[in-house]
């Protein structure tokens, strides 16, 4: 699967672009603010039905304009898969052929992706939630059912909740058991997920960066050895008094460090780079096992903070994925393409790509 298409019109500063892509790896060239990166912008809006650099999609827009769209051809086993994306009236319409697309879990079931950019490092700073976010992006494709378990999690979550804010003491446990019922699931799924996904990063980080001391923990939101519902129960007169249910499968982290230290106090921005690198790339690697298909890979600025040589390690891991690779990069002498068997090389300058 990849995508062999892309036409972007309207977005930023890219008034009109219509590329045919290397099914392997495409290196697009420019200055800063040439339209590089809005060019992955324009893929990841594919794929997730938003940005990765803004929540407002209108800022997408070209700066006189207020609409835009983006058309992709994805090339599978079985024929051609047409995404269409249209901008307008303030809406976001998604068409997979000539069917609405209404939630982005068919659009990451259609163009599945996965995106290093220049704030991927956030993910050690921002909190637990963008690291559930990365752990369940795997376990919803190779775990089919966790979606809809998910959703029913949250949904009593919300139950339990609005039951805690009004002080219904004598049904708020009445919610326990169905909570642990779906945690249970849930935890697995992630529990196991984790596990094979450490088993693929561990080797593809010693490949970039002598790391011996890091450490990769998965915490599942409430304690070990003791059930979910027992553990609400215990502390259900704390939960009312905060009027939420701290603990559960929706507080559940993965603590990276090194040494025992988190990684963002005693990593260099370098190391922080190849370290979340390894993260996707063992992700992407884990999905082609486990869905016998590659997904997509963007990469924003290979080059930046690494030397030639991480660099070229970096190239090798990426062509070894399988994956169809979009690489950004300011000067196209900072990275070899010779590791890969096919690529394109595509030079932006305000917006108009060659």
């Amino acid at each position: 699967m990849y995508l062999r298409r892309l036409r972007a019109i309207q977005l930023r500063n890219l008034i009109e672009v219509d590329l045919e892509l290397s099914p392997q790896c495409n290196l697009i060239c420019g200055q800063n603010g040439s339209g590089k990166t809005s060019l992955l912008e324009a893929i990841y809006l594919l794929a997730r039905a938003k940005s990765f650099r803004t929540n407002r999609l209108s800022r997408l827009a070209h700066f006189d304009k207020n609409a835009f769209a983006v058309n992709g051809e994805i090339e599978h086993d079985h024929g051609v898969h047409k995404i269409n994306a249209r901008y307008e009236s303030r809406e976001l319409k998604m068409m997979g052929g000539e069917e609405l697309i209404k939630r982005s879990s068919d659009l990451a079931t259609l163009l599945p992706l996965t995106l290093v950019s220049t704030d991927s490092h956030k993910i050690f700073t921002d909190g637990p939630k963008q690291r559930r976010k990365f752990i369940d992006w795997g376990v919803f494709h190779v775990k089919p059912p966790f979606l809809d378990a998910w959703r029913a999690y949250c949904r009593a979550l919300g139950q339990r909740n609005a039951l805690l804010r009004h002080e219904s003491v004598g049904t708020v446990s009445s919610w326990n058991h169905e909570l642990e019922r779906m945690a249970i699931e849930i935890d697995g799924w992630r529990d196991e997920y984790i596990a094979k996904l450490t088993a693929h990063f561990l080797p593809m980080l010693r490949s970039l960066v002598d790391l011996p001391d890091l450490s990769i923990e998965y915490k599942r939101g409430w304690p070990p050895n003791i059930s979910l519902s027992e553990h609400l129960l215990e502390n259900q007169d704390r939960d009312l008094r905060l009027g939420y249910t701290r603990d559960g499968p929706h507080t559940a982290d993965l603590a990276i460090k090194v040494s025992g230290v988190p990684v963002h106090e005693c990593a260099s921005r370098g190391q922080q780079k190849l370290i979340i690198s390894a993260l996707h790339l063992a992700q992407a690697a884990l999905f082609a096992e486990e869905l016998d298909k590659p997904c997509i890979v963007l990469v924003d600025d290979l080059p930046a903070e690494l030397d030639a040589e991480r660099r070229s390690y970096l190239l090798k891991l990426l062509d070894s994925l399988g994956s169809q690779v979009f690489i950004t990069a300011i000067d196209e002498n900072d990275l070899d393409l010779d590791v890969f068997s096919h690529s394109k090389m595509f030079h932006v300058k305000q917006g108009v790509f060659t």
